[in-house]
């Protein structure tokens, strides 16, 4: 299977408001994400942090206008990014397919899919979300399980949503395909094992 995403143009993205900021950060996260995960790995793990504010770095040149932005954006990008590629990136095996990919439901943030063809969708929340899932939080994160369950059937397992200030509160949303009723497990490993996700349905 091949997916590919829809990216934003190297457009500049002006911000005033807090929410206008937060919607942002959570773009140019997902996009530095993928930077990242498109370079080799450093091998000394300090140099890990240096790459990840370079790219973000460049990310945001190309992207806020305002300069008077750009310090605190800078800073939380490279933040959620390292966050996730440190607890959440998965082990050996998966292929990152992309970020902010379309889908019927609109777009998820990013995809996974191991070498056998199982495939798993990453819903980030970059802002203060607390211990709770938040009705618009629930009816986001059904609506891509339907559509991941709709695309790719027995080889989809889930949606990780994953509250980056919170990772108390990540959740693996998954359903039976024959099934319209919801699953929310708290995610208890970074990594998905696909049997244990299986048995589990």
């Amino acid at each position: 299977m091949k997916m590919t995403s829809d990216r934003h143009g190297k457009g500049t993205i002006r911000g005033s408001y807090a929410y206008e900021q937060d919607a942002l950060v959570g773009s140019l996260t997902h996009e530095a994400i993928g930077r990242v995960l498109g370079l080799p790995t450093p091998s000394e793990p300090a140099d890990f942090p240096v790459l990840v504010l370079a790219e973000a770095r460049s990310l945001i040149k190309d992207k806020v206008e305002l300069s008077s932005h750009r310090s605190r954006i800078l800073m939380r990008v490279a933040t959620f990014t390292s966050v996730y590629i440190n607890r959440y990136r998965p082990g050996l095996g998966w292929e990152f397919l992309g970020a902010e990919l379309p889908l019927d439901s609109g777009r998820i943030d990013l995809a996974w899919m191991n070498d056998e063809g199982f495939v798993f969708f990453d819903e980030l929340k970059t802002t203060r979300h607390g211990s709770r899932m938040s009705p618009a939080d629930k009816k986001q994160v059904e609506g891509y399980t339907n559509s991941g369950f709709n695309q790719l059937g027995e080889m989809f397992l889930g949606v990780r949503f994953l509250p980056l200030m919170y990772p108390a509160s990540a959740k693996l949303v998954t359903r039976k395909p024959s099934s319209t009723k919801f699953q929310f497990a708290p995610l208890i490993t970074t990594t998905l094992n696909v049997d244990a996700v299986r048995e589990s349905k």
